[in-house]
């Protein structure tokens, strides 16, 4: 079962994609997550296939696009038992447990296998 943190944090995500949420709101919500077992929460209703239908992953954008959002991020973590991290860069946020993540911009949600070496990602865009 879903706790209300997870819903109310995955309906942020879904109203900040719509337009209906700002970029600021979502990240509060991320960040001020007190633990990290909220936060594998959070991950597993982002990346579970049951949440919405995958598609094809979006083309990535190019290397040099790529860096510039990394080198531009800040981050937070959680610790053990639950570890788990949050990139916040100028277009995307990256969530992971070490083991999966997802990367949300305002056009969709991609998740990255576990792993993240598979190149059958899925992508998700908001309804």
């Amino acid at each position: 079962m879903i706790s209300p943190t997870t819903h109310r944090v995955t309906a942020q995500v879904h109203d900040w994609q719509t337009g209906q949420a700002t970029r600021e709101e979502l990240v509060d919500a991320r960040t001020s997550l007190p633990s990290g077992e909220e936060v594998h929460d959070v991950l597993q209703a982002l990346a579970s296939p049951l949440s919405r239908p995958c598609t094809d992953q979006a083309g990535p954008s190019g290397t040099d696009d790529w860096r510039q959002e990394l080198l531009s991020c800040n981050a937070r973590g959680w610790h053990a038992p639950h570890a788990a991290g949050l990139l916040v860069g100028p277009s995307k946020l990256l969530l992971t447990d070490g083991e999966r993540a997802v990367i949300l911009d305002d056009a969709g949600t991609r998740c990255l296998p576990s792993g993240w070496r598979s190149p059958s990602c899925c992508s998700r865009r908001p309804s």
